[in-house]
């Protein structure tokens, strides 16, 4: 049976999110033609709440939405470790500078154009499918790694034990006295 990660590493998704239908319609049928299943949300909530069942490979949002703006999207799935693009109709280097400082991949502006959108999807999949096998390496390595640490602390406990064991017995234990022997054995015969 193929596990969840693997089929998203199969096959790529994004998560198209803008309240306006055209963009949505005309966006996400260029994007399936570039060879991703696409899933479409008219808001930002509608957009989080998509995110968090279906785990899109990327996600892309328009910044200036109804309710939840894209950038308190952006903040909601970047604390996920989400993979976002965002971008928006007025294109100022200060909504860029702020959406890229609250995680955002790469800012796009309107009009999109198809062969850029293209690019950058494909270095957010990249960045995905990066990020996923990073996290794949670092739960094999932890699980070694705190056998590992049990087991020195174990032997540190024990050989702690041991050690305050022998202190103990050193100093409470009254020291032993002289025994007078049994017999003598006269001296001449030693000889």
């Amino acid at each position: 049976m193929i596990s969840r990660e693997d089929a998203e590493a199969q096959v790529a998704s994004v998560l198209l999110i803008d309240d306006d239908p055209n963009i949505l319609q005309s966006v996400g049928r260029a994007v399936e033609r570039l060879g991703y299943t696409v899933h479409r949300a008219a808001s930002g909530e509608d957009g989080v709440r998509m995110w968090r069942t279906q785990r899109p490979t990327v996600t892309i949002c328009d910044l200036f939405l109804p309710g939840i703006d894209g950038f308190a999207v952006l903040e909601q799935l970047s604390q996920e470790k989400a993979v976002v693009i965002v971008y928006s109709g007025q294109g100022q280097a200060k909504e860029a500078v702020r959406a890229m400082r609250r995680g955002a991949q790469d800012f796009l502006t309107k009009p999109i154009e198809l062969e850029h959108l293209a690019q950058v999807i494909e270095r957010g999949v990249e960045k995905a499918q990066t990020g996923r096998e990073l996290r794949r390496l670092h739960k094999q390595v932890a699980k070694p790694r705190r056998l590992w640490v049990t087991r020195a602390v174990l032997v540190a406990l024990l050989v702690g034990a041991v050690w305050v064991g022998l202190w103990l017995g050193e100093y409470s234990d009254p020291p032993l006295e002289p025994v007078a022997p049994l017999f003598e054995v006269p001296a001449a015969r030693i000889g």
